[in-house]
């Protein structure tokens, strides 16, 4: 098998071509996908059925939501805690009924994200929910800010 040597110019223009794609790989982008969003913030629900005891965890990151479920949930006491869903970008809702059945559903604020779980699982409960971003239903409720009540005046 013979092989032919390449001219200089050949060997210029191909360095020249590998160089430009070089360059130009990190300016270059895939278009974005229908679905693409900007940011995505992840919810994840936990539950252990044995301890009873359900947890939400969040995170810009799916695995990162799906871990601080599980460690919430074990911070609750929950043992043998199981990792049963995540959604992005909503909020979710764990219903369990007895020791073994359940379902998540999504929903746009936690109150629809709880009666599809509950449609879905009839008879059963809401063992966790809560939403990716933080919505006025799913905070917990604030401390009240206490009222300032002027002083009588003392009759002379």
């Amino acid at each position: 098998m013979s092989r032919q040597k390449s001219s200089p110019r050949t060997r210029f223009a191909a360095a020249a071509i590998a160089a430009a794609a070089a360059v130009g790989v990190g300016t270059l982008s895939p278009p974005p996908t229908a679905d693409a969003q900007p940011f995505s913030f992840y919810v994840a629900v936990a539950y252990s059925f044995r301890s009873d005891v359900g947890a939400v965890g969040r995170s810009t990151a799916e695995d990162g939501a799906r871990i601080a479920a599980l460690q919430a949930c074990q911070d609750k006491g929950g043992n043998h805690c199981v990792w049963f869903g995540t959604a992005r970008n909503v909020c979710i809702a764990l219903a369990v009924l007895g020791a073994q059945e359940w379902v998540t559903k999504n929903g746009i604020d936690v109150q629809s994200a709880e009666q599809n779980a509950l449609a879905a699982n009839p008879g059963g409960r809401i063992a966790a929910s809560g939403c990716a971003l933080q919505s006025p239903t799913s905070n917990p409720p604030t401390k009240p800010r206490p009222t300032i009540v002027p002083p009588v005046p003392a009759e002379q």
